[in-house]
């Protein structure tokens, strides 16, 4: 729920650039640290700067191979885990990235090395990372291959059979919960991609309030201009059956009786409206409050009383 609305922590660039710096300054003076160039990456990364996030991952390997037997099992993950995210996110950048799949060639090697060293890390956010990573390499390298035009299927594996589906609900409810984990870990707020793969996942397992959501989601980054990977995708449920035009496997068409009602669509839309309204009012008061002490050279890192004065205001809870 936190992860369809955006209630989660969003720090504002000044919160970043302030800690690259520091990471920047620090790793001069204690190069054996080895956490200083994950914090580095990642600050790199969250200000867009791709090619330099990937450029402190360089260097920890560097120090890693200068360190020998005392970099750690969590050294070696981070670094994995990171480069992967950090290619994933320059291949998605890229004006056309299914021409040029190399960076996320690069991702999926990195993630899948992470993987290997600790599959549980992250809260095992690098699994379903991964999952995301082969079905996008899987669709651009088979554009035509059947079932193409019903990837929202192949992602959960299940372009068959609703009862295989339903056989299946604790793995799709998994992976809705690690692409959930992606948005408020990582840079996918804003992808619709991941926000229609959570909708087909929840309604197939009957989770139609919630999918009803993560659907508004979708459409709300649509109506930015963003689009999606595959614009055969549909955002909607109700048009994921045949007589809408979607060419959709006979097992994932939805029963009449499966649906919200005309009134329990219109509910959740206006619970929808008001808890955006809320959280967006939220963002806006904490990165204000963030921006009167960074402004000041004050930073959560270094200073301890930070957040004194912070109150978190109420949400709107989803109605039963």
């Amino acid at each position: 729920m936190a992860a369809i609305l955006g209630y989660f922590d969003r720090n504002p660039p000044l919160y970043y650039e302030m800690r690259h710096q520091r990471m920047e300054k620090e790793s001069m003076s204690a190069s054996d640290n080895l956490s200083l160039y994950d914090d580095g990456g990642v600050a790199a990364d969250r200000l867009g700067k791709s090619d330099l996030a990937i450029q402190w991952m360089q260097r920890k390997k560097i120090r890693m191979q200068l360190q020998g037997d005392k970099a750690t099992k969590e050294d070696r993950y981070r670094y994995y885990a990171n480069l992967g995210t950090f290619h994933a996110h320059k291949w998605v950048k890229q004006p056309e990235p299914f021409r040029d799949r190399a960076e996320l060639q690069k991702a999926i090697e990195a993630i899948n090395a992470a993987l290997q060293v600790n599959p549980e890390g992250h809260f095992s956010r690098e699994i379903y990372q991964m999952v995301l990573l082969d079905w996008f390499n899987d669709q651009s390298d088979n554009p035509d291959a059947p079932g193409s035009q019903w990837p929202l299927g192949r992602f959960f594996g299940m372009a068959d059979a609703m009862e295989k589906a339903l056989n299946r609900k604790q793995d799709i409810l998994g992976r809705c919960e690690g692409l959930a984990g992606l948005v408020t870990l990582g840079a996918a707020w804003q992808s619709p991609d991941v926000f229609i793969l959570i909708t087909n996942g929840l309604h197939t397992v009957g989770k139609y309030g919630i999918a009803e959501l993560a659907s508004l989601r979708a459409q709300e980054i649509l109506a930015t201009g963003r689009k999606p990977f595959y614009p055969v995708m549909p955002v909607d449920p109700e048009e994921w059956t045949t007589d809408k035009g979607v060419r959709t496997p006979e097992g994932l068409m939805r029963r009449k009786n499966e649906v919200l009602s005309e009134q329990d669509r219109l509910k959740t839309r206006q619970f929808f409206e008001s808890a955006r309204k809320a959280v967006e009012s939220r963002q806006s008061q904490r990165t204000s409050f963030m921006m009167s002490k960074l402004e000041k050279g004050q930073h959560p890192d270094t200073h301890a009383d930070f957040w004194s004065g912070w109150a978190e205001p109420a949400i709107p809870q989803y109605p039963d």
